[in-house]
């Protein structure tokens, strides 16, 4: 009976201390509220993140194209830092019009919106969803740094 009571007692004391160390660092983290960290300024000598994003499809619905590209739009800052590149194979279905239509809609609301067309019997590919995301990448990264205008430099990292 004697252990019972100073097992409890010494747990008793336990939880007392988490409580007052709980209220110990709630006090202290409170010290920071007024703090206010401003995300949209330039701070010197830290890197500016813009992302490439990318999206291949074959026979997808163009519906679907749409309810993803303007799930991205709605990002904040997209228009600034987002740059968005749809990969599709050569045979895909009406792929002049869908790239039109892409084109017409999302050029305006990414920071650079491509579509690419990954050809067909290009050595060391295969057809597929991996091979048009590959070809897709490699060609938005080759457009992004002939764009002088982009800024992709030593103080930007692209993600």
């Amino acid at each position: 009976m004697e252990i019972v009571i100073i097992v409890l007692i010494i747990l008793h004391l336990l939880w007392f201390a988490a409580v007052v160390n709980n209220f110990r660092y709630l006090i202290k983290l409170r010290s920071f509220a007024h703090h206010k960290i401003d995300f949209g300024k330039d701070v010197p000598n830290i890197k500016k993140i813009k992302h490439l994003v990318g999206i291949a499809f074959y026979k997808e619905p163009i519906e679907l194209m749409f309810d993803t590209l303007d799930s991205l739009a709605t990002q904040p800052d997209a228009r600034k830092k987002i740059s968005v590149f749809a990969g599709m194979e050569e045979g895909t279905p009406d792929k002049e019009e869908k790239t039109r239509q892409l084109k017409a809609l999302y050029m305006a609301k990414f920071d650079r919106f491509y579509v690419t067309v990954h050809p067909k019997g290009l050595p060391g590919d295969i057809p597929g969803k991996c091979s048009n995301f590959n070809y897709g990448s490699r060609m938005a990264i080759k457009y992004l740094k002939e764009d002088r205008s982009y800024g992709l430099d030593e103080n930007t990292e692209l993600m």
